[in-house]
C-alpha cells in the first residue's frame, strides 16, 4: 500500500479540517491511497466531542481571545487540547477496512510509530493505552484523538516540540485535571527542527504500516 504525504507548514485549523474532509470523501468514494498530514497550527484549544459548554477551560473565554488563542470544538474523541507553532501535528486519513485494522490497533500503531521517532532523539517514551497518548516519565508529550465514519480516520497526533507550554495551564488537557505535560525542548533543554521531525515521522510510519511513502502536494 501506499501512503501520500505532504507538509503543509503553519495551517488554520478551518482550513486543514476542509482537507481532511475532502482527503476522507476521497476515501469513501473508493480512493485507494492513504493520506498523512504534517503541519502546525496557529494557537487553537480544540474539544473532542464529550465536552460541553464550557468544560475543559479553566479560564474565561476571553482570556483566550485576548491572547489570540482560538476555541473550536471538533467531531474526534478525546477531550480539550491545545495546538500551536511549537507542536508538529500529524492528521492521517486512512481506509481502516481496507487495511482490516480495528480501531485499536491502529491507534496503538500511531502511539508506537511515535514512540520509536521519540527515541530516534534519544528521549524514552511509553504509549499509555489507557489514555491514548505518548508520555515521557508520566509527563504527556504528544496526544492521539481519532474520529473514524464507515472504516475511515480523521485527525491524529499532536507531538509537542518546542517550549512553549503556557497555553496548556488555561485547559484541562484530555479531562486529567493539573496533568503534567511536557515537550521535546523542555526534556533535553535542545532545540529541535519540525522538518527533521516530520522527515523521522514519515521515515517510521512507512516501517510501521509496512508502506510505501510517497510525498505529495495538497492544497
Amino acid at each position: 500500500m501506499t501512503i501520500k504525504w505532504s507538509f503543509l507548514g503553519l495551517t488554520p485549523y478551518e482550513k486543514a479540517l476542509g482537507l481532511q474532509l475532502d482527503l476522507r470523501n476521497q476515501l469513501t468514494e473508493g480512493s485507494a491511497v492513504d493520506f498523512l498530514l504534517l503541519l502546525t497550527h496557529p494557537p487553537v484549544v480544540t474539544r473532542g466531542y464529550s465536552e460541553r459548554g464550557d468544560s475543559g477551560l479553566l479560564e474565561p473565554r476571553e482570556r483566550f481571545a485576548a491572547e489570540g488563542i482560538q476555541i473550536v470544538d471538533v467531531d474526534r474523541g478525546g477531550k480539550t487540547t491545545y495546538h500551536g507553532p511549537d507542536q508538529l501535528v500529524g492528521y492521517l486519513i486512512f481506509d481502516l477496512n481496507r487495511r482490516e485494522m480495528k480501531p485499536r490497533e491502529f491507534v496503538e500503531t500511531v502511539g508506537h510509530m511515535l514512540v520509536e521517532v521519540l527515541d530516534s532523539y534519544n528521549i524514552e517514551a511509553t504509549y499509555n493505552e489507557a489514555d491514548p497518548g505518548v508520555e515521557v516519565d508520566g509527563r504527556k508529550i504528544a496526544f492521539l484523538g481519532f474520529n473514524i465514519h464507515k472504516g475511515v480516520t480523521m485527525h491524529g497526533f499532536a507531538l509537542n516540540i518546542g517550549r512553549d507550554l503556557k497555553p496548556f495551564s488555561y485547559i484541562v488537557p484530555c479531562g486529567k485535571p493539573g496533568r503534567p505535560i511536557t515537550s521535546m525542548e523542555e526534556i533535553t533543554g535542545s532545540g529541535y527542527s519540525i522538518f527533521d521531525v516530520s522527515w523521522r515521522i514519515v521515515t517510521v510510519m512507512g516501517h510501521q504500516f509496512d508502506d510505501e511513502m510517497d510525498e505529495v502536494l495538497v492544497d
